[in-house]
């Protein structure tokens, strides 16, 4: 909810230079390559640990009772999110209603989150964003699956639903 207030918010501004055929595809590309930093900072790092191991989360968070477990939920949930907004970020980058890319984001936090070598993980997430925003900031044309602003996305168009 807070991403769509943000858009939203900007949106509301009606700032022309945001516009796709004007800096868009700039933003929408260093919004990616923002993700990528992200994805090698340290708190990135720190809050993926934390989240990817709810046992451990659970023992050294303990709350009794049912508003204890609410309580544990919303921390653990917010440590989650802290390891995964910056990829829901290049989701919204690359538009939302592309199921293409909402399945390989979800797939991408799925790998940084399951798979043991973290590490390997994250660092080839990274590298995979940083060509993604580039290629998204010069050469929009060429990202497949891609929803540019004010056209009908490829799926409609495949299935006919102009």
């Amino acid at each position: 909810m807070l991403g769509y207030a943000l858009v939203e918010g900007v949106r509301s501004l009606d700032l022309g230079v945001l516009a796709w055929d004007e800096a868009g595809p700039y933003v929408a590309g260093g919004a990616i390559l923002g993700a990528a930093v992200y994805q090698l900072s340290p708190l990135k790092n720190r809050s993926l640990r934390r989240c990817r191991n709810a046992r451990a989360f659970v023992s050294d968070h303990w709350r009794p009772g049912p508003a204890g477990a609410l309580r544990m939920g919303i921390e653990h949930g917010r440590v989650c999110v802290g390891s995964g907004w910056a990829l829901m970020a290049a989701l919204f980058a690359l538009g939302v209603m592309s199921v293409g890319w909402m399945v390989l984001v979800a797939a991408l936090i799925a790998t940084e989150k399951l798979l043991p070598w973290r590490t390997v993980a994250t660092r080839g997430i990274a590298v995979l964003l940083a060509v993604l925003g580039i290629a998204l900031a010069f050469a929009p044309e060429d990202v497949p699956g891609l929803t540019v602003p004010g056209s009908s996305a490829p799926a409609m168009e495949e299935m006919g639903l102009e």
